[in-house]
């Protein structure tokens, strides 16, 4: 949600003033470490309204959880039904003191689109969606059958034509709103990408010249790979031989989350160090970030595992410093087949900050397409084993440019971002 938080922070200095309908930052809402620190960076004009967790239940048994995900594409989500009537007040008082001129409601979670069309409902202005990923089209864990797809679908198309204005991070995604709701075009659809507020223009100094002959080269990741090897093992197996309570289930699109994951890096780094074996004690790859169970088994695959290091969950602080030790990226994404990856990792933007080397292992896509543009990378097919050795050979003899393209990432800059955001607004509350 710092996508939301930055836009509120910085839309004041456009003339556009924001009145925040959100959650109470309660355990049953949010189950996650949080920063009260940063409601102090908000301008003082910014007000914000909270919804209660009073009647809001979590599913205390597998039935219960079974249900609530079994017919969620079916019936108002769990979220809306609990806030729903206090929401609908907080909107009349909204009314009454501030006469907002639009509403815009960031998506997921999925549930903001029924509250948002109540805002809609409730103050009789235009509505600007802004999607951080997909929806019918985005269903990592599949659908239950296709009937649930097909429902998501109808959801999704009632909510984005009611729409005046659609937003998305990547110009993929875009795509991908379009070709599912291309009854809405006339609403008009916009790409405004997640960003950064780094400057770009301040050179810094590399140390790559200074390392000594028996430097211990390594390579980070930080965060999550997305990737259930069993769910992708049952989204390619027909549905006859699949196993029983599971035959009907249904993705609408064909994607390979592996492609996300470490897999094709490590396989490159073990041919690199059976071609380099002086190397065999000198490159490791870091992961920061809870370790799921299958990576060390992927490492022992490759043979690697003696130069894989999993940190697990550590805090930011920590985690700052851990990362100012590694001397270059892993950068990947998923494979799909019908219009590429729509992902641009976040993290991409932190790796950045550093000024040192990114290793794209990356698909066609978003993420490819930006790496190619940054200036700090070496891109290859995730496939192609011996550009996966090249990519690490040119990494360890210094041959990664770290100069970035300040011209492009310029355009990423939050402040940017939030000038093209604004001339959405006013574009729509004009009319």
């Amino acid at each position: 949600m710092f996508r939301s938080f930055e836009f509120v922070k910085r839309l004041p200095s456009h003339g556009i003033r924001p009145i925040v309908l959100t959650l109470e930052p309660s355990k049953k809402f949010f189950d996650r470490p949080q920063n009260p620190k940063l409601l102090e960076e908000l301008p003082d004009e910014v007000e914000i309204y909270r919804l209660s967790d009073r009647h809001y239940k979590i599913p205390k048994t597998k039935l219960g959880w079974f249900l609530r995900i079994f017919f969620r594409t079916m019936r108002d989500d769990d979220l809306y039904t609990a806030t729903r009537r206090q929401a609908k007040e907080l909107i009349q008082s909204i009314r009454k003191k501030h006469a907002p001129q639009a509403v815009i409601v960031s998506i997921p979670p999925f549930s903001g689109s029924e509250l948002a069309l109540d805002a809609v409902d409730g103050l009789e202005c235009p509505l600007i969606a802004d999607f951080r990923d997909g929806w019918s089209q985005w269903e990592t864990n599949m659908f239950q059958t296709k009937w649930h797809c097909t429902n998501m679908v109808r959801l999704e198309r009632r909510f984005v034509g009611r729409a005046s204005s659609v937003i998305t991070v990547t110009p993929e995604l875009t795509r991908l709103f379009e070709r599912t709701n291309g009854h809405a075009k006339a609403a008009g659809f916009h790409t405004i990408a997640n960003g950064h507020q780094i400057d770009f223009d301040q050179p810094t100094e590399s140390d790559a010249d200074v390392r000594k002959p028996d430097h211990v080269w390594k390579i980070g990741y930080v965060g999550t790979y997305y990737y259930n090897p069993d769910l992708e093992r049952l989204a390619a197996t027909p549905w006859y031989r699949r196993p029983l309570g599971k035959q009907l289930q249904y993705s609408p699109l064909k994607e390979e989350w592996i492609y996300r994951s470490p897999n094709f890096f490590l396989r490159a780094l073990g041919a690199f160090i059976e071609k380099n074996p002086e190397y065999e004690k000198r490159i490791e790859f870091h992961h920061v970030g809870d370790v799921p169970p299958w990576l060390n088994e992927m490492a022992e695959e490759f043979g690697v595992k003696d130069n894989c290091v999993f940190h697990g969950f550590v805090p930011k602080p920590d985690a700052m410093k851990l990362i100012e030790e590694f001397d270059g990226f892993l950068c990947t994404s998923m494979r799909r087949e019908d219009g590429g990856d729509y992902c641009l990792a976040s993290k991409t933007f932190d790796y950045l900050r550093f000024r040192k080397p990114l290793l794209g292992f990356v698909c066609d896509g978003t993420q490819k397409n930006f790496l190619l543009k940054s200036g700090c990378s070496a891109v290859c097919d995730p496939d192609d084993l011996n550009e996966g050795v090249s990519v690490i050979e040119d990494f360890v003899n210094g041959k990664i440019s770290t100069t970035p393209t300040a011209d492009f990432l310029r355009g990423y800059h939050l402040d940017e971002l939030t000038q093209q955001l604004a001339e959405v607004v006013k574009g729509v509350t004009a009319n």
